[in-house]
């Protein structure tokens, strides 16, 4: 059983000075298979059909208690219609694409996490929002270096995702089936503010924090991720962080109670705390 007690001793080799995005998913470091019993999909992607729907996510986790059930979720979906669509088809629809980019299973780590975290700054939604849904995306997942790797104010175009989508799932959708995913993806990273919009959509410095830093390393981790590489999954690198900022967002962690970070002659000992354990609950 996968304890929520993480700890591990290792050394953390930090980015130098700059932007992490310079350095960005050239591979995913250390991640060797995504536990789909804790989470993780690797083999769907709500990206055929919709984004990464921050907006139906948030309007689900603002009425819904931090212990409700998935079927609790359900129920409030089609009898009290929370998510405020016209028709109950549309109510099925939004449910559908969410439980693929989030699961709402309060049972399993990679929602429970991000359950526990939503409501301690607004500001980090759309980042842990993103985190989530790249856990459970593949499609999602494969964007991320075209995006990731655009320098500030640089265009993000669809044209290269439809390559990448046509490269890697050769022949499993259609020209136009290809386009839409690649105007969904524009829309979730715009959404998780990565992009803005403009007359083109284009490269910006995404909001992150500490929450957002310990969803991304509890990610890692719970994906066998260990040691200095916990820094440099897509996850963390999704932050947008600066090496020092990255530093800013562990101590704000630890001082939340979150993250036990201790640097012995630079040796370090990387754990999530009690308390963050016990939010789980």
């Amino acid at each position: 059983e996968q304890s929520l007690f993480l700890q591990e001793t290792t050394s953390i080799d930090f980015y130098p000075p700059g932007t992490r995005s310079e350095h960005v998913n050239r591979r995913i470091s250390g991640v060797h298979s995504f536990p789909e019993d804790l989470g993780f999909v690797d083999s769907a992607s709500a990206h055929a059909g919709r984004t990464i729907m921050f907006k139906e996510l948030s309007l689900l986790l603002k009425v819904t208690p931090h212990n409700s059930s998935f079927d609790d979720i359900c129920k409030r979906v089609y009898s009290d219609n929370i998510l405020q669509k016209s028709s109950v088809s549309g109510r099925k629809k939004s449910f559908y694409h969410l439980k693929l980019s989030y699961g709402l299973d309060i049972q399993v780590p990679v929602f429970r996490a991000l359950r526990f975290l939503w409501d301690f700054d607004a500001g980090e939604r759309r980042m842990l929002a993103l985190q989530c849904a790249l856990a459970r995306d593949t499609i999602l997942r494969a964007s991320a270096p075209s995006i990731l790797s655009l320098q500030k104010g640089e265009e993000a175009r669809k044209e290269p995702l439809m390559d990448l989508i046509e490269k890697e799932y050769h022949q499993r959708y259609s020209p136009k089936t290809v386009k839409s995913i690649s105007e969904n993806l524009l829309s979730s990273w715009t959404q998780s503010g990565h992009l803005e919009r403009k007359v083109r959509k284009v490269r910006t410095k995404a909001t992150a924090g500490p929450a957002s830093l310990t969803y991304g390393l509890f990610l890692g981790y719970l994906c066998g991720v260990r040691g200095n590489l916990l820094f440099h999954t897509f996850w963390v690198d999704v932050l947008d962080a600066t090496d020092t900022e990255i530093r800013e967002y562990v101590d704000e962690s630890m001082r939340k109670g979150w993250l036990i970070y201790k640097d012995a002659g630079g040796i370090v000992e990387v754990s999530f705390s009690s308390d963050f354990a016990n939010g789980f609950g």
